[in-house]
């Protein structure tokens, strides 16, 4: 009928062929998305498995670990240790004293009755993403942070 409006069929395949190429292009950012937080989820996780085996030395008066296998990808501590996995995308890398290797690719971190620690510190690697977990050998301190922001001593 004259006078009325609307759209062309050339019009809105136009429209549907920009919204296909936008989502195309969009959906491999949200998975970026996705990896990261996943990450910082994995770092955070491990720093608190740290904090909970220093908590159990204090309150028991005794030696408590935290074993690194970096092979497996696996954190175990705790009274009924169970092994606790990673996501098979970040790998894992141990800094502990040669007193503590229990293998080629595991290691523990110990902690005292009165907080202190081995020291040492697991690294988290993702693609380009890297993240270091550090404790502290003299108070048991554990910091989440980049080896380079580290001070000098």
């Amino acid at each position: 009928m004259p006078g009325e409006r609307g759209f062309t069929l050339i019009e809105l395949v136009v429209v549907l062929a920009i919204l296909a190429l936008a989502t195309a292009l969009v959906t491999p950012l949200l998975s970026g998305g996705r990896d990261r937080a996943e990450f910082n989820a994995t770092v955070r996780e491990v720093a608190a498995a740290l904090r909970e085996t220093r908590n159990l030395a204090m309150t028991r008066d005794r030696s408590e670990v935290l074993l690194v296998d970096v092979a497996h990808g696996v954190l175990r501590w705790g009274a009924r240790p169970v092994d606790h996995r990673v996501p098979g995308s970040i790998r894992l890398a141990l800094l502990t004293t040669t007193g503590e290797r229990t293998g080629e690719t595991s290691g523990d971190i110990r902690f005292f009755p009165d907080g202190s620690s081995t020291g040492g510190h697991v690294t988290l690697m993702q693609g380009e993403r890297r993240s270091d977990v550090f404790v502290d050998w003299l108070s048991g301190r554990i910091s989440i942070g980049d080896a380079t922001a580290l001070p000098a001593r």
